[in-house]
């Protein structure tokens, strides 16, 4: 049986990030329990805090730039995708007059 690929897509915002940390631990999760049932994995992570000028850009012009076109090619070829995002949480403030 071949290797099954997992592309792992985190969008954390700092470095190093929980985001990334939580992608992390979530892919060597799967990997583990994938082994258990003697299934092999290889994991591709991808920082989209690394493409953001990427992404902008293909936006604007409709081109994905080289590097933005592997990332994407890594995500539609992978057998598994495991995507962490952050969450901003804020809460109600209370205004007195």
């Amino acid at each position: 049986m071949s290797t099954r690929r997992i592309a792992v897509v985190s969008a954390g915002l700092s470095n190093p990030s929980s985001t990334r940390m939580l992608a992390d631990r979530l892919a060597a999760e799967t990997v583990k329990s994938l082994a258990g049932h003697d299934i092999q994995a290889s994991v591709d992570v991808i920082e989209l805090r690394d493409y953001a000028h990427d992404i902008t850009n293909n936006l604007l012009t409709g081109f994905a730039p080289p590097a933005l076109e592997t990332a994407i090619n890594t995500v539609v070829s992978a057998d598994a995708l495991i995507a962490v995002s952050y969450t901003h949480l804020t809460l109600p403030t209370i205004y007195s007059v």
